[in-house]
């Protein structure tokens, strides 16, 4: 490979492994962020489910009466309004959408790394392959 070509692959090896860095970090974040609002959502759901069917098996969860009866269904209305509120959330910010496409983004500039260093790819096509993604994954990069 001649001088001006080697530094290409440099220069083109050293941007993609920064973006590729970032991505990563993106996909970390929003998997940490779907993955606890689905774990909180299902967490509430099922603290939901046991006080309602305790209260139904043997009572209220705090004593007898009315006034049990509406704190045991108070507890029950705050943790189902908690999961689906995690569950809307999730949703809403389109966080599994956005957890896609930056492992799509990421595993597209896995590829054009290996490319340029196992391969030994033309540096100038893996250079306008990167320009597309980065022109593709804007959002998931900045």
């Amino acid at each position: 490979m001649e001088p001006g070509q080697e530094d290409l692959t440099q220069t083109v090896l050293m941007n993609l492994r920064e973006t590729l860095g970032r991505a990563e970090a993106t996909m970390k974040r929003l998997r940490r962020r779907h993955d606890g609002l689905v774990y909180v959502s299902l967490l509430a759901g099922l603290l939901a489910t046991v006080v309602a069917g305790f209260a139904a098996a043997i009572g209220p969860m705090t004593g007898g009466g009315p006034s049990a009866w509406k704190i045991t269904c108070g507890v029950v209305a705050a943790l189902t309004g908690c999961a689906t509120f995690c569950s809307g959330l999730n949703e809403k910010l389109a966080v599994p959408d956005q957890l896609a496409k930056a492992t799509a983004c990421a595993g597209r500039l896995r590829t054009l790394e290996v490319a340029i260093t196992l391969a030994h790819g033309d540096p100038s096509e893996v250079a306008r392959d990167y320009q597309e993604i980065i022109a593709q994954y804007q959002d998931i990069l900045m």
